[in-house]
């Protein structure tokens, strides 16, 4: 009965195409799709015949046995009191279980995801058509579980899934800005790895429901505990916190159960309407935030920048909200140092343009729009001679920015000296 309830919960998930729990010949004991079809020759049957690994079976992408779809079988052996054998438990995922999580990232042009298996075959990708060159990776995997490799066109970061026999590799072009590549990379890279995990997690609850739920919570814990990002799961209808890591303490100072009950408007700057409108409306129909910054409290009382990603996953009848963050305070103050910077420049490159006055034979006007705060385009104009001679120069440095708005400012101050010390013109 308790297999027949289990196996009951997945008839509606579109994520699942089959659930099945068999005897040892293969024979369903009970099926989500009522099936009686025998899959004593599938290979996520036969993976568990001969011994007990202790370890899922994930196999690769084919046409299920009795679901007819394309699917990822993850499999299980139930075994006996006296240890033999007495069948599996198996799940078959649809395949949009991975990929549209991964297309709901927005990675970016030149991102590549793979979910490939120890076997050499590919779990997922995205995009569907990325290519790569599993020799290389193969190769890396001999030196190290985590590591990075390149090959003419890519920079690749990998890494093995803990207990899992799959690994994911998040590759980037060489014509993607190197400066962004660094400093993303590791946001990126982190948030596959944990949210890959989490998912595979959930999936080995429901599998695991039917055998060992207190080793599935062991493993859960070990990886909000190890996972590089502050992470938070929040119900949708109530707002209230129901689990962080420990990066979520250091971030905000808030824990559980001590702080319990902890509601979202506890540590995000908003009105309770704004709130209200993001878990009621928005979340429920885009079901994905991309990267975002926003104004978050600590439990001491000072603000801070924090830039959260997340998406909403469906456990146990509830939609949770699973998001990812990390503080951004120290990088705005540094964009905010660096425009007053640019301002003060702009101001300094304006003050030396000259400001010469018309007279009854001539009419001097100015225009000067550079395209951005500052650029390499001056000019300098003076009268001599009494007024009876108008001298000046035009300079125009390529470029545009900071280094350029240098060099053409000394470059001004140069040719000005040169032009007041008396010379001629051509001596000049």
């Amino acid at each position: 009965p308790s297999a027949q309830m289990v196996v009951g919960q997945l008839v509606d998930d579109p994520l699942i195409n089959q659930s099945v729990v068999t005897d040892a010949a293969g024979i369903p004991l009970t099926s989500a799709l009522q099936s009686r079809q025998s899959i004593g020759q599938a290979p996520q049957f036969q993976a568990h015949v001969l011994q007990d690994s202790g370890q899922f079976f994930i196999g690769q992408l084919r046409v299920g046995t009795i679901s007819t779809k394309e699917s990822i079988h993850v499999s299980v052996r139930i075994n006996r009191p006296d240890g033999s054998f007495a069948g599996v438990a198996s799940v078959a995922l649809n395949p949009q279980y991975f990929t549209g999580f991964y297309q709901s990232m927005r990675l970016g042009e030149g991102y590549t995801v793979v979910l490939i298996g120890l076997d050499g075959v590919v779990r997922s990708r995205h995009p569907s058509d990325a290519a790569f060159d599993p020799a290389l990776l193969f190769a890396a995997l001999k030196e190290q579980p985590t590591g990075n490799f390149r090959d003419a066109k890519h920079f690749y970061s990998y890494r093995c899934l803990p207990n899992y026999p799959l690994t994911v590799l998040v590759g980037v072009s060489s014509e993607a800005a190197m400066a962004s590549y660094y400093q993303r990379r590791n946001v990126y890279f982190g948030s596959v790895i944990g949210i890959s995990l989490l998912m595979l997690l959930f999936t080995s609850l429901r599998v695991r429901n039917l055998k060992q739920q207190r080793i599935l919570h062991e493993r859960y814990r070990a990886l909000m505990e190890q996972s590089f990002d502050a992470l938070v799961l929040v119900e949708m209808k109530t707002q209230q916190v129901i689990e962080v890591n420990p990066k979520f303490t250091e971030l905000l100072g808030y824990s559980l159960p001590a702080d319990a009950p902890l509601f979202v408007n506890r540590f995000i700057v908003d009105k309770q309407s704004n709130l209200d409108h993001v878990y009621n409306v928005i979340l429920p129909t885009q079901r994905v935030v991309s990267a975002e910054t926003r104004l978050f409290r600590r439990k001491c009382g000072t603000l801070i920048n924090v830039e959260r990603v997340g998406s909403v996953i469906h456990v146990d009848g509830k939609d949770i909200f699973l998001a990812s963050m990390r503080d951004v305070t120290a990088e705005r103050r540094r964009q905010a140092e660096l425009s007053r910077d640019v301002e003060f420049a702009r101001t300094v490159q304006r003050e030396l343009l000259p400001c010469v006055a018309s007279t009854d034979f001539v009419e001097i006007q100015t225009l000067y729009y550079p395209k951005n705060f500052v650029n390499g385009d001056s000019y300098h104009l003076e009268w001599q001679q009494q007024g009876t001679l108008l001298r000046g120069f035009l300079i125009d440095v390529s470029g545009h920015g900071m280094a350029t708005a240098l060099q053409t400012t000394a470059l001004s101050v140069l040719l000005r000296e040169t032009a007041s010390n008396g010379l001629s013109l051509f001596d000049q």
